[in-house]
């Protein structure tokens, strides 16, 4: 079937009204999306619906899936938990059986049980935790696991970072405390025999006495797992005024470009960051990505005339999701959310982030991307 993109929005998104078509349709298959247009991560959010939009703009372009439209069911979980549950529900009640997206653990660990209840297919959000994949077996996750990454980080900094004493500098919430005690775990004590930890107030806006505790400590290398743009880069411009030279390491998908030109060239330089996905390489995923966005990222609100890279990992991740997801049904010649399932974890995807496969959890597997700031630019660099 030849096409224009059925995207159909529920909520609310830059003030715009949206209906809900709820109708089954032998011709249409519909996919549901709980994700944060309004409220504290809309940022991140509004990046997932972008993602997902462009790529059942592209996928209807096509012709759809066996022969039949993409529509793309939107719903605001305004940042919170209990509105992602009841949102989760809504749709669930509708009769959607296939799902995409959600920006943060919260509002993720909310849906879940809605969508275990009704024997769903979710992708797992852009969260890493454990816990998502392990609620119940309807999953596929594109984004790489806390595991994975505090792994091959944890590794990286073993054979590159000085040693010595490490802070690890994040915010406060077990994400983070996670994460940290996952790394912590992959570290090499005689190299870094001392590890500090100091977590800031998730509200922080004012870093100088964060500043002046990593001070005292004298670290010889700094882990950076702040997230989102304004914190980083406050961080980093605290650091720089300070005149603390010391080097800086950043998580996998912690240091973005927005970070970057957010804190200023000067106070990002020299800072090493890591990542499953990058703007700067180019896959023939990523080659797609770029040219679905420019084509169609024009129609939709969430897009918001950003740039390619201001778009970032969310968008490339939902991007992976969505076609991950319609890729499985090609497969398995049906949307029974159990055939789609095996139809993806048997298969082996082009994604952005470069050829991509599922282990029997669901969880991908693939590459990371070592980089370091340089004039304002993210070079990338052998690791």
């Amino acid at each position: 079937v030849a096409g224009i993109a059925a995207v159909v929005l529920a909520g609310t998104l830059a003030g715009c009204g949206n209906r809900v078509d709820t109708t089954e349709s032998a011709d249409v298959i519909r996919i549901g999306m709980v994700d944060s247009l309004t409220g504290a991560t809309a940022g991140s959010g509004t990046s997932d619906v972008c993602g997902a939009q462009i790529a059942v703009a592209a996928a209807n372009a096509e012709g759809g899936v066996l022969g039949r439209k993409i529509e793309l069911v939107v719903e605001d979980d305004q940042s919170t938990a209990a509105v992602a549950a009841q949102q989760a529900q809504k749709l669930t009640n509708d009769g959607i059986r296939l799902f995409v997206g959600g920006a943060t653990t919260s509002t993720v660990m909310a849906a879940l049980p809605f969508y275990k209840e009704t024997g769903s297919l979710y992708s797992g959000g852009t969260t890493q935790t454990a816990a998502v994949l392990d609620f119940y077996d309807g999953i596929f996750r594109v984004n790489l696991s806390v595991e994975q990454s505090t792994e091959w980080f944890g590794d990286y900094l073993n054979r590159s970072a000085p040693s010595g004493v490490l802070a690890l500098v994040g915010l406060e919430g077990t994400f983070t405390q996670d994460l940290f005690s996952a790394l912590q775990n992959e570290l090499d004590t005689t190299k870094f025999p001392t590890v500090e930890t100091i977590l800031a107030p998730a509200d922080t806006s004012n870093w100088g006495s964060i500043v002046t505790r990593v001070e005292s400590l004298q670290p010889s290398a700094i882990v950076m797992a702040l997230y989102g743009t304004d914190q980083p880069a406050g961080f980093l411009r605290g650091l720089h005024t300070a005149g603390i030279k010391t080097p800086v390491y950043a998580p996998p998908g912690t240091l973005s470009a927005s970070v970057i030109a957010a804190a200023g060239n000067e106070a990002a330089e020299g800072v090493t960051g890591s990542a499953s996905w990058a703007p700067f390489v180019e896959t023939p995923g990523q080659a797609k990505l770029r040219a679905d966005l420019e084509k169609y990222g024009a129609q939709f609100d969430a897009c918001g005339g950003k740039s390619f890279e201001a778009l970032g990992s969310q968008m490339a991740i939902t991007y992976g999701q969505v076609a991950v997801l319609l890729g499985g049904i090609e497969a398995a010649q049906s949307t029974d959310p159990k055939a789609v399932r095996a139809g993806i974890l048997a298969g082996t995807w082009e994604l952005p982030q470069g050829p991509t496969t599922f282990d029997e959890r669901g969880q991908a597997r693939q590459n990371f991307v070592l980089y370091r700031v340089t004039n304002g630019e993210q070079i990338q660099i052998d690791g």
